[in-house]
């Protein structure tokens, strides 16, 4: 059996909030019991997801880019209409975010719920029509026609992972073949050489066999789920890792103070205790992931999690004269934490939507 992506198990202590991978926002620390989450568990609420399935859709459910077919299927072995796929990589992306007030898609057969994202896309150039006034909402998208959906989708999103491809423009109901084959699947071709074989490139999809990619296969959504999955994963694992000047950042702003249980660690130990204590007069937000750095060469730089490890999806919320407390382990990080100066930081804010400020604390690591 394949080994899963674990889910990060948060460390309870005194006065700490448990958190689920059910996307809760917020979460209130003074009410929320929930047990903690363990390695290699993670909660889906849909009765057909296979393990196959299980990392893509577990994805796509905490972030929010796909709530299941219904409450208890995700509908993995169902077809896709090419609207609903259209409307989860356009989730992926965001392109909402990038084209907020796009000027409204020409075709006719877009239902309402969908025009905003498909008219994002239409802007983007990320997807075309059937025809001029057609999207062709209620047909079924094939391999192929998602494989240049998505291909377009990533170079659009994240330029840095798709440098040098190309992909075409034309729409599916212009009859664009040229001659062109790829020399991976023998049945894929033209318009759909250059977007199957960035995506097999980069371990995003594979083909129905070792000859054929089943371009004019129907697509599930299941399918869908694991090709954004492995995308993500993909421009993540691409991404450049940020590096920060030194900024002395405070342990204490407007009442809200982070602490941590040692001052000093030795590379036998464990884990660290964070602390955050309110006593500010309003609500602090703060999501689950705690980023730790090192200071190396005079910069601090992120000390990456294994790539085993996800955090769970939620806003964690603490009133005022409130506690949380969360363990970080040691074991969770890509490398191990060796001798050294770190510091812990968390993002936070007075509402969910307003204005961050980060609190920091330093610890050290001797032998």
């Amino acid at each position: 059996m394949k080994k899963m992506k674990h889910v990060l198990a948060m460390t309870a202590v005194a006065g700490a909030v448990f958190t689920s991978s059910i996307p809760l926002s917020p979460v209130h620390a003074e009410e929320t019991e929930l047990p903690p989450l363990y390695d290699d568990v993670k909660f889906v609420p849909f009765t057909d997801v296979t393990e196959r399935y299980l990392d893509a859709v577990h994805f796509l459910y905490t972030t929010g880019i796909s709530y299941g077919f219904n409450q208890t299927k995700f509908g993995v072995s169902q077809p896709l209409k090419r609207v609903d796929a259209a409307v989860l990589i356009g989730k992926y992306i965001a392109v909402d975010a990038e084209y907020p007030n796009p000027k409204k898609a020409p075709f006719n057969d877009v239902p309402t719920r969908a025009m905003k994202t498909i008219s994002a896309l239409y802007e983007a150039k990320i997807v075309g029509g059937k025809t001029s006034t057609s999207f062709g909402s209620n047909l079924t998208i094939t391999r192929g026609e998602a494989a240049i959906i998505l291909s377009k989708a990533i170079n659009k999103a994240f330029p840095q992972t798709t440098e040098g491809a190309s992909f075409s423009d034309i729409p599916a109901d212009k009859g664009y073949m040229p001659v062109e084959k790829s020399d991976k699947f023998t049945d894929v071709t033209g318009r759909y050489v250059d977007a199957v074989h960035h995506l097999f490139d980069a371990g995003i999809v594979q083909g129905k066999t070792e000859t054929k990619f089943g371009v004019y296969d129907p697509l599930t959504r299941g399918e869908l789920a694991i090709m954004i999955y492995r995308a993500f994963k993909h421009e993540n694992e691409l991404a450049p890792k940020p590096e920060m000047p030194v900024v002395e950042l405070p342990a204490t702003q407007d009442g809200l103070t982070i602490d941590i249980d040692k001052k000093s660690y030795s590379t036998s130990d464990k884990e660290a205790i964070v602390e955050i204590t309110n006593k500010g007069e309003t609500t602090y937000y703060f999501g689950s992931k705690f980023t730790v750095e090192k200071k190396v060469d005079g910069r601090w730089k992120e000390v990456p999690y294994s790539k085993d490890i996800a955090f769970p999806l939620v806003i964690n919320e603490l009133a005022p004269e409130k506690t949380y407390k969360q363990g970080i382990t040691f074991s969770t990080f890509e490398s191990k934490i060796d001798k050294g100066q770190y510091r812990v930081v968390q993002t936070f804010g007075k509402n969910t939507e307003g204005e961050n400020f980060a609190l920091a604390i330093p610890f050290e690591v001797t032998e």
